[in-house]
């Protein structure tokens, strides 16, 4: 539920058999067509969505059909007519689920014209400015964002009920004529129709996404009806209503720009960027840093928003965010344009000004602010507390045995690789001293400098300190171990950017999200043993075969047991092994019972040399016994 929202809102479609590259050429080539016949285009965009209810409801009407013809005929059909209504009469009811999409209304403290006279005065002014429908409710949640969200009263038939969502923190963070700009902002959706029509698309894209997971979940044979036309119609829904959704974010803040003015309207478009950096890299984690050292939280962050926030404004990076903000580029990654776009189209530069103490806009909600922002503090004290009480518990448990690994240091004992490691970690995480920890992680390193945990250890942490030099560790890591292409590429990626190296960080990330592919294909590769995997020989060198046989001897549950290796496509350093056995005496007592107690000895009771999958024989997994008995040297007990 997010047709149109102030900030950021991703509109790529959940399931898409196209690329990233077939997505962005045809989203450019879409958007210079809605520039040149923009009526034309969004008839197309509707015409498209009408086209899946046409299918949906012609495979609907033609299985009702079918399934009155068999009942119609049972006596005559029999089997056969029984077989197709137990086909197809759960395929209606999914199909009859998918086509009445119902939207729920979204979660906030509702505030009133009683509650907060001045909002609703500024609300008011737009509306009769703009001519547009009036907000049903108005509701403050917790989020750094405002939106307008319409759900339909009817399902599928529509009578929409509007709502004005609007997040505390944004408000505490523009001034109140920043926050009318964002109002009239959002207004514009209505008073437009984007939200009436973006909903719709919004529900059209949903109704496809719960009508594959429930395929795919049932498991039904009718899904072959539905299959290759959702592969092939989804995206393309996806990609024709992308130009739309940004169309109407220029629009929008046209009409912000008129109502206010320019310079207001990029007042607020400059803060929100400012703001949502400041909340996500200091407010927060700095509140959420306190869970180490406290079993509940002492401060309430919404009541202590503000003045936490003023602060830190002389000490907050806000230019290098600013400047961040206004070297992105407007990308198929975000239906909004880029901040540096949004500011041309309206004719302004970028400016920052935030409020003054106690003149925010959140004074616009009267005498509800403190009572609104008790409620959300108690919702999120509420919503934290087992997770806040866990981070407390796993502290409190590591700066004990940080404090055990300290006094075996200071007693002279040299520790081996993993206490050495555990203890680097910990001087960071449990006692917040980060200098120890590099100094502790550098001579980890120049011990062991091919153990990738301790070369990522060391540099995600010299990153984190500026200190470049950890640039050539995390991509040596990434060398040896594709599989860490995410988290090693995440921490230079974010140095980049801190940095304003946008183009050395966008083509890491073509890189790393190549490698995040590979690493995926291999995942799924490895996932399972399949009737047309090859098998060769495990390739184990005597010693390490000699251990392996010596553990799986111990095994008293197990008989004969074979090592073979997979021969995979995708990453075929990453060695996969599959081990079968066979169980003893299958024939007294409970098979089944005997192979889950040897299955369960066999995983912990037992090292591999690498990446394996085990299989009871037993379980009627006879055709991978005479697979392995074929490869040389497979049989180890």
């Amino acid at each position: 539920m997010l047709p149109q929202h102030y900030t950021s809102s991703h509109h790529r479609a959940p399931l898409s058999a196209m690329t990233d590259n077939e997505f962005e050429s045809l989203v450019a080539r879409l958007e210079a067509y809605a520039r040149a016949e923009p009526a034309n285009y969004r008839w197309r965009v509707i015409g498209l969505a009408l086209l899946g209810d046409v299918y949906l409801w012609g495979v609907l009407l033609l299985l009702l059909a079918v399934v009155g013809v068999s009942i119609w005929f049972i006596a005559a059909l029999k089997a056969i007519a029984v077989k197709l209504l137990i086909v197809f009469v759960p395929l209606i009811w999914v199909l009859a689920k998918a086509l009445w999409v119902v939207l729920s209304p979204p979660e906030g403290v509702r505030v009133t014209r009683r509650d907060a006279p001045e909002l609703f005065a500024m609300i008011d002014g737009i509306r009769s400015q703009i001519g547009a429908p009036e907000f049903h409710e108005v509701l403050i949640d917790g989020d750094f964002n405002a939106g307008v969200v319409q759900v339909p009263r009817l399902g599928a038939f529509g009578w929409f009920k509007n709502y004005l969502l609007i997040g505390l923190p944004l408000l505490k963070a523009l001034t109140p004529e920043q926050f009318r700009a964002v109002l009239a902002h959002e207004y514009g959706h209505l008073a437009g129709g984007h939200a009436k029509l973006s909903n719709w698309i919004y529900r059209q894209r949903l109704r496809w996404t719960r009508l594959l997971s429930s395929l795919e979940a049932s498991g039904s044979d009718g899904g072959v009806l539905f299959m290759g036309f959702l592969k092939r119609y989804a995206p393309y829904l996806n990609a024709y209503s992308f130009p739309l959704a940004r169309a109407n974010e220029y629009e929008a803040d046209a009409v912000s720009a008129k109502i206010t003015s320019a310079s207001a309207a990029a007042q607020a478009l400059t803060a929100v960027k400012v703001g949502s950096s400041y909340l996500a890299e200091t407010f927060w984690p700095g509140v959420y840093r306190n869970a180490s050292h406290t079993a509940a939280p002492e401060k309430t962050p919404y009541m202590h928003l503000s003045t936490q926030l003023h602060a830190d404004q002389g000490s907050m990076p806000a230019t290098r965010w600013l400047e961040s903000a206004l070297k992105d580029k407007t990308s198929v990654a975000d239906t909004h344009p880029s901040l540096s776009d949004r500011l041309k189209a309206i004719n302004a530069e970028p400016q920052l000004a935030l409020p003054e103490e106690g003149l925010a806009a959140d004074q616009l909600l009267g005498p509800s602010l403190d009572a609104v922002t008790q409620k959300l503090d108690a919702q999120w004290t509420q919503n934290v507390a087992d997770a806040w009480r866990t981070r407390f518990q796993e502290a409190s448990a590591n700066r004990e045995t940080l404090a055990a690994l300290e006094a075996r240091v200071a007693s002279g004992e040299t520790l081996e690789l993993d206490d050495a490691f555990q203890r680097a970690l910990l001087l960071d995480n449990a006692a917040d001293k980060l200098p120890e920890s590099i100094a502790a992680f550098r001579e980890l390193h120049a011990q062991h400098p091919e153990e990738n945990r301790v070369a990522i250890g060391l540099g995600t942490r010299l990153l984190f300190q500026e200190d470049e030099s950890g640039i050539p560790m995390l991509e040596a890591v990434i060398a040896r171990d594709p599989s860490s292409a995410v988290a090693c590429g995440q921490a230079i990626y974010d140095f980049y950017r801190r940095h304003d190296r946008n183009d050395e960080a966008e083509a890491l990330a073509k890189r790393v999200n190549a490698l995040a592919e590979g690493n995926r294909e291999a995942d799924e590769e490895r996932a399972a043993v399949r009737p047309e995997d090859t098998f060769i020989a495990h390739g184990l060198s005597d010693t390490a075969l000699a251990e392996l046989k010596q553990q799986l001897a111990n095994i008293s549950e197990v008989g004969d047991v074979y090592f073979v290796q997979k021969q995979c496509t995708h990453q075929p350093e990453r060695k996969n092994y599959v081990v079968g056995f066979t169980i003893k005496n299958k024939w007294l007592g409970d098979k089944k019972t005997k192979i889950n107690a040897a299955m369960v000895a066999m995983r912990t009771h037992v090292t591999y040399p690498g990446e394996t999958m085990i299989i009871a024989f037993d379980a009627n997994n006879e055709y991978y016994l005479k697979r392995m008995k074929a490869v040389a040297g497979a049989q180890v007990i």
